[in-house]
């Protein structure tokens, strides 16, 4: 039998001398043992450091924020750098410089980082896998980028560079999703809202009204999650509906040819579903003119019930409108479409744009609309110069 103080002599001999805590690895990997389903083996609670079991990565990368399994590639995806490192091989270097891998009992072998230098910076939700292609963002840089066979590769430089270079002002998350049924690589931020770009068509296709709190793609189908609900996409018959909310579609077209020569849009047209129509009421206390010129109403009635002599629009319809047009001399207004054998035709009318020149429609004499019927109520002088100077000191004509 042990007596009192030898129980306490045995309890002091097996304190440590130092207290256990938690290390964070910011720069490195560590692993325990193997699990195997098949033989029973689950030493997943074994981190014996007799092993080597650890993987330490250059600090200048900075911290590792996310990890990948490529084939027999370990994938590092640190701040500043993105490494990859062959799994259960390690490499042996030629004389020529060239590496040869062979067989090795080393969990993660050599580590050699991709060219370029992008990293992932502190944002590892944006990291979304395609088949082929891993897509991530490095905010630092202001960059989307794109990991496949033949390296990284800068997606936001493809007609968008600008655009994401507000990407540094992003303070929190930077979401990154797939979607494998429409093949698109879907970036969320608060200040980006939610940005699409295409594997088929290698470019940025279209912006999105739906701010998705994570999402991931499953069997073909696409999933989100928004306000802890689940939600499926491409399922619902009608479009632009996401969350319960209903939003519209929006394409803008940019026409540069013959950017010098100044031009008159007559008419714009497009082959597609319903135009909207705006239905049109009766007006009253209509101001129209009457041909003739008097002191009395200046040539001027006012009408009631007054319509627009149209029938296609005796009934509001949504659809597709033009919402603005805009060159360097002039903007136009909503333009509605008019069905004409399966086309769709509008007729932009030009704001008002009277107080400037720059309009040639404003300029000069227009077509009389009145007569004038009564007696001179005043003289009016017109004084004409030519290649007069001005009192600016400009010539004028």
């Amino acid at each position: 039998m042990l007596n009192q103080t030898e129980c306490e002599t045995i309890t002091t001999l097996h304190r440590l001398a130092e207290q256990v805590k938690e290390e964070r690895r910011k720069h490195g990997l560590i692993w325990s043992g193997i699990y195997n389903s098949t033989s029973g083996i689950n030493e997943t609670n074994q981190f014996i450091a007799g092993e080597k079991i650890t993987k330490d990565l250059n600090p200048v990368y900075g911290s590792l924020q996310a990890l990948l399994n490529r084939d027999t590639r370990l994938v590092m995806f640190c701040e500043d750098r993105v490494l990859r490192g062959v799994t259960n091989k390690d490499a042996l270097y030629n004389a020529d410089g060239n590496p040869q891998l062979i067989s090795s009992n080393a969990t993660v072998g050599d580590v050699t980082p991709y060219v370029g230098n992008y990293g992932i910076s502190k944002n590892p939700e944006s990291l979304a896998v395609s088949p082929s292609t891993a897509y991530f963002t490095d905010v630092n840089r202001g960059r989307v980028l794109a990991l496949s066979g033949e390296g990284i590769r800068p997606i936001s430089d493809i007609g968008m560079e600008g655009y994401f270079s507000t990407l540094k002002q992003v303070s929190g998350k930077v979401l990154g999703t797939f979607d494998t049924m429409a093949k698109e690589y879907n970036l969320t931020s608060k200040i980006l809202n939610t940005a699409s770009f295409s594997e088929r068509s290698n470019s940025w296709v279209s912006f999105k009204s739906f701010q998705p709190q994570t999402g991931v793609s499953l069997n073909n189908d696409y999933y989100t999650f928004a306000n802890g609900d689940l939600w499926v996409h491409h399922t619902n018959s009608l479009y632009n509906n996401f969350y319960g909310s209903q939003y519209e579609s929006s394409v803008t077209t940019i026409f540069g040819d013959t950017s010098g020569k100044v031009k008159s849009f007559n008419a714009v047209n497009y082959e597609g579903s319903q135009a909207r129509v705006t239905s049109f009421t009766d007006i009253d206390n209509v101001s129209l003119l009457n041909g003739v010129w008097d002191d009395t109403n200046e040539g001027v009635t006012e009408t009631d019930n007054v319509t627009d002599g149209e029938y296609f629009n005796l009934v509001a319809k949504k659809g597709w409108y033009l919402s603005s047009m805009k060159t360097d001399l002039q903007t136009a207004s909503e333009t509605e479409f008019k069905d004409k054998e399966g086309k769709w035709f509008g007729i932009p009318s030009g704001d008002n744009t009277v107080s400037s020149t720059a309009n040639f429609s404003t300029q000069g004499l227009g077509t009389a609309t009145a007569a004038y019927s009564g007696s001179a109520s005043g003289t009016i002088t017109i004084s004409l110069a030519n290649s007069s100077t001005g009192s600016d000191g400009s010539d004028w004509d």
